[in-house]
């Protein structure tokens, strides 16, 4: 009985700590892989449906001036893939608007690439649509993730979202 007490806290302690606890007014993700884990704000709407190379992707602010307007994604590249490297993958998508220089940043605890691209892209209902991404590419085992950040450049400037869940971005051990 006792041996068995103590196996189920030792299970309980590492479970708990698999998944490190969100900062106040943040709630803890993890995909079902387990690939990463990150904090998103309250009120995040999460789609887990995995796309291609998405993993998952959160929209939100669900209140202010312009509700759900921002998109933060996860995309895995494998090194077997088209993109195997990092910086390949960060000048293509340079060249599909206008880029700020890539700059060396850091993410997960490692060195990561970090730049931003505005676009023009053609919309049915708005005629033009002008988007703001920055993406944040974390070397990782077997690839890089692509953390995308995607707000209209029109709009409200984004909050602090993005920056929070980068800081939050975490690979497994």
């Amino acid at each position: 009985m006792r041996r068995s007490l103590l196996l189920s806290g030792l299970l309980l302690a590492a479970a708990c700590a698999r998944k490190p606890a969100a900062p106040k007014g943040e709630v803890a993700y993890s995909p079902a892989d387990g690939s990463f884990t990150a904090a998103l704000p309250r009120g995040w709407r999460v789609n887990e449906a995995e796309l291609g190379t998405r993993r998952a992707a959160f929209y939100g602010p669900p209140d202010g001036k312009a509700p759900y307007s921002e998109l933060i994604g996860v995309y895995f590249y494998p090194s077997s893939g088209r993109w195997s490297d990092p910086a390949d993958y960060a000048q293509a998508e340079s060249a599909i608007g206008v880029a700020t220089p890539v700059s060396r940043t850091e993410a997960a605890g490692v060195s990561a690439l970090s730049f931003e691209v505005r676009r023009e892209l053609p919309d049915p209902h708005l005629g033009v649509q002008r988007t703001t991404t920055r993406e944040i590419l974390v070397p990782a085992r077997g690839g890089f993730f692509a953390l995308i950040h995607s707000y209209p450049t029109d709009g409200p400037p984004p909050g602090p979202a993005f920056d929070a869940f980068v800081a939050s971005f975490r690979l497994p051990r």
